[in-house]
C-alpha cells in the first residue's frame, strides 16, 4: 500500500520538528538527559562542601567520562573545569593547613600545575562552544588566579585573571561567584586599580546577604578586614564562615591566629 499524501506530510512535519529541536536544544541539551551529569554535580557539590579530595576526584572522573561522550556540551566542560578548580583549591588549602604554609614539593607543584592546565583546557573548550556564559569567564579568572602565588606570578597571570573576571561581571554584575572571584583577586593585590578593598567588600556583603551559604564570601571578607587592620571585624567573618561550614580548610587556624594576637 502506497503512503498517502497525509502520511508524507506527517513525516515531513516530524523531520522539521526534529530539526527545530536540534537548533533550540543543541548537543549540550542532550547531555542533560544523562543521569551521570546529575551524579557528577552531586559529587562536585559534596566534595566542595566537605573539601574532600577523593570525592572531587570522582567528580573529575565523572565529568571526564561525560565529556568523552558529549564533547560539544559546553556545560559538561564547564563542570569538568569547575571540578579541577575545586580540586586544586582543596589541595592547596589542605596543604597549607597541614604543613604550616611551607612551599609544596616539586611533585606537589607538578600535580597542581597538571590539574590547573587540564582545568584551563576544559574551560577554554567550553568558551569556544558558548562564549556568552558568564560563569565560564569567572571560572577562567579563578583558574588564572590560582597561579598567583607571589609577585612574579602576579605580574604574569594577574591581568589575565582580572580580565576574565571583569568580563563575567560585565555580563552579570550581580553574579555571586564572579564577585567572590573579584574578592579573591583583591586579597591577592590583583584587583587594585579603580576598585579598592572597600568597594569589593561592599559587594561581598551583598553576596552574603542574598546567599548566606557561600562560605567563601565570609572568608574573603575576613581577609580583607585583616588587610585593613580590622581584626575584630575579621574574626566575626571567620566565625560566621565556621558556622556555615566547619569543614572549610584552614578556617580554625584563621580564627585561632586572630585570638592569639588579641
Amino acid at each position: 500500500m502506497k503512503p498517502t499524501r497525509q502520511a508524507f506530510r506527517l513525516i515531513f512535519s516530524l523531520l522539521v520538528l526534529t530539526w527545530l529541536l536540534w537548533l533550540v536544544f543543541p548537543a549540550h541539551g542532550r547531555a542533560g538527559l544523562d543521569p551521570s551529569l546529575e551524579e557528577g554535580q552531586r559529587l562536585l557539590e559534596e566534595g566542595s562542601f566537605r573539601c574532600d579530595k577523593g570525592t572531587l576526584e570522582k567528580a573529575v572522573a565523572q565529568f571526564q567520562d561525560l565529556a568523552s561522550r558529549h564533547p560539544t556540551d559546553y556545560r559538561v566542560l564547564y563542570y569538568l573545569a569547575r571540578a579541577y578548580e575545586r580540586l586544586v583549591w582543596t589541595d592547596r588549602a589542605i596543604f597549607d593547613e597541614e604543613n604550616g604554609g611551607r612551599s609544596p614539593s616539586e611533585k606537589e607543584k607538578e600535580a597542581l600545575e597538571t590539574n590547573l592546565t587540564k582545568g584551563m583546557e576544559a574551560i577554554e573548550r567550553s568558551l569556544q562552544l558558548k562564549e556568552d556564559f558568564a560563569d565560564s569567564h569567572r571560572l577562567k579568572g579563578s583558574l588564572w588566579a590560582a597561579r598567583v602565588t607571589g609577585f612574579v606570578s602576579r605580574m604574569r597571570h594577574g591581568s589575565r585573571a582580572r580580565k576574565a573576571v571583569e568580563r563575567a561581571l560585565q555580563m552579570e554584575p550581580q553574579n555571586p561567584w564572579a564577585i567572590i572571584a573579584q574578592g579573591q583577586l583583591t586579597t591577592q593585590d590583583v584587583w587594585v586599580f579603580g576598585d579598592g578593598p572597600e568597594k569589593t567588600m561592599s559587594k561581598l556583603r551583598a553576596v552574603v546577604g542574598q546567599h548566606p551559604q557561600l562560605v567563601e564570601a565570609y572568608v574573603l571578607l575576613g581577609k580583607l578586614h585583616r588587610k585593613l587592620n580590622q581584626p575584630k571585624d575579621a574574626l566575626k567573618m571567620y566565625q560566621k564562615a565556621y558556622e556555615v561550614n566547619p569543614n572549610y580548610p584552614g578556617i580554625t587556624s584563621l580564627i585561632v591566629d586572630i585570638v592569639r594576637e588579641e
